[in-house]
């Protein structure tokens, strides 16, 4: 095993990042942790990791093309077990309701049990090429058959129990995922739709603008899903549980494949044309492209870990990457109960020249918690502090940021009383004369009142940066925002 260490590198050059340091409050604000830094490192994991899931033992598992399944640990260790068939083409993989790993042998017609020990207990004949494979909400294993154009439902003891069929004529069925409305979605490489199957074998398909490939249930309890550049223009679509589709055109070059929810309330995709990992928020902004460290890895499955990172195959290297995804949850407990931020750590902004301005750059969704009533309004206020340039003195006036609060709140679960509401915008400026010290005026993202109790979050937040001219143009810029929560 070898292992390669890098600092991610975002293709919208980092001349000026901002790095965002919460803090939370009940009378006075505290903080209650510091900014997370990017960095990819790769393990060697040969011949052609394909799909990665995240085990029942606190590893990540992968399906590997070169008839092996893949055990990586949290520091890096891989372990490989081969099938007994070598030209299975193993190439869905998922953790299975019996706490085992279960996967399918697209060239031999097989599903594949095995323990997290290692131990392949059994492969059970089935037909029609199986792709994707996924848990379903029933307890059984529910797979996908490219050829054969159904669905397959599987018991843990290995019974296939029904195919439902699709009705599109050339599906090409390649993914599937167990829903948040309890049904199961799945893609449709072949017919331009994503499909739905309730667990009586109910299926209702949507149409898309293009082939779709991988998909996964969002932050927003949507599906989310990637169209590769197969007609020249890749995408990301999202459809929601009651089938209204979005989608999202990516930047030239771009050639999606995994997708998957970070920690950090966003979508990551496995970006095999720009040999990157991409951050999208969910109101479809592309924040971030991060180079993999390996030319032409063939940047494919990606997984959310228990370490908060996340987790890619490189398909051509031979390789599985890890990436530490900028995020950060901020928890403090008040006499109002838990309040909570969860907000990247990091922005990149783009180049930026002295005199120049960035727009309306994401500042991801918050996300917070009120749970007891009390005599105090709730809200969340974004200041700034600390601002200054890497090479020089951190005395450097930004004229201006301008904070565009998110225009919905959106909730999520315990909402008991009253909602909050969006603060409008509003500009944070002046000049950083003391290390330490918020030296701007604080903005308002929400609000609400004495009975707003609940859990909500709230998409949609920006930034817009005025840089002065007398900035140095060398080194970078970097500055803490400083999040306030009252409860």
């Amino acid at each position: 095993m070898y292992r390669r260490t890098g600092t991610a590198t975002s293709l919208r050059c980092t001349a000026v990042a901002l790095g965002a340091l919460l803090a939370a409050m009940s009378a006075v604000a505290f903080p209650t942790s510091t900014s997370a830094t990017e960095s990819i490192t790769e393990y060697s994991a040969p011949p052609s990791p394909y799909t990665i899931v995240r085990g029942p033992d606190g590893a990540m598992w992968f399906a590997n093309q070169g008839a092996k399944i893949g055990r990586v640990a949290m520091d890096g260790t891989v372990t490989q077990y081969p099938t007994p068939l070598t030209d299975a083409n193993i190439t869905g993989i998922t953790s299975g309701p019996d706490g085992a790993l279960w996967f399918t042998e697209y060239n031999k017609n097989l599903i594949g049990r095995i323990t997290t020990s290692g131990t392949i207990t059994r492969e059970y004949t089935v037909s029609g090429n199986p792709a994707g494979i996924t848990s379903g909400p029933d307890g059984a294993l529910w797979f996908v058959q490219r050829n054969s154009d159904n669905v397959g439902r599987m018991t843990t003891a290995g019974t296939v129990t029904a195919y439902y069929s699709v009705p599109s004529s050339n599906p090409a069925l390649r993914e599937i995922v167990s829903g948040p409305d309890s049904a199961l979605w799945f893609t449709e490489q072949g017919e331009n739709h994503i499909g739905r199957i309730t667990t009586s074998g109910s299926v209702t398909e949507y149409a898309t603008s293009a082939a779709s490939w991988n998909l996964t249930v969002g932050p927003d309890n949507a599906l989310w899903f990637t169209e590769p550049a197969l007609a020249g223009v890749a995408r990301v679509g999202r459809v929601s549980t009651a089938g209204s589709v979005t989608e999202y055109v990516l930047p030239a070059g771009s050639d999606p494949r995994g997708i998957a929810q970070g920690a950090d309330g966003a979508l990551w995709i496995g970006d095999s044309g720009l040999n990157a990992v991409t951050r999208m928020t969910v109101g479809g902004a592309v924040t971030n492209d991060y180079t993999v460290l390996t030319s032409n890895a063939g940047v494919f499955g990606i997984a959310g870990g228990p370490d908060g990172a996340l987790w890619f195959t490189e398909n051509s290297a031979g390789e599985i990457g890890h990436l530490t995804a900028a995020t950060q949850l901020m928890t403090a407990t008040t006499t109002a109960g838990t309040l909570a931020v969860n907000v990247p750590a990091s922005l990149s902004l783009g180049s930026l020249a002295p005199g120049s301005t960035a727009s309306n750059v994401a500042l991801g969704s918050l996300a917070w918690t009120d749970t007891l009533n009390d005599s105090t309004a709730s809200s969340i206020t974004l200041a700034a502090t600390d601002l200054y340039n890497a090479t020089g003195p951190k005395v450097v006036p930004f004229t201006n940021f301008t904070v565009g609060s998110g225009s919905s709140i959106n909730t999520a679960t315990n909402n008991t009383d009253s909602m909050p509401t969006a603060g409008p915008a509003g500009a944070l400026s002046g000049a950083d004369t003391t290390p330490g010290t918020t030296y701007s005026s604080a903005v308002t993202l929400a609000s609400g009142s004495v009975t707003t109790e609940g859990t909500w979050t709230q998409p949609g937040n920006t930034i817009t940066v005025v840089v002065p001219a007398n900035v140095p143009s060398s080194g970078t810029m970097t500055a803490t925002l400083q999040y306030t929560v009252v409860g």
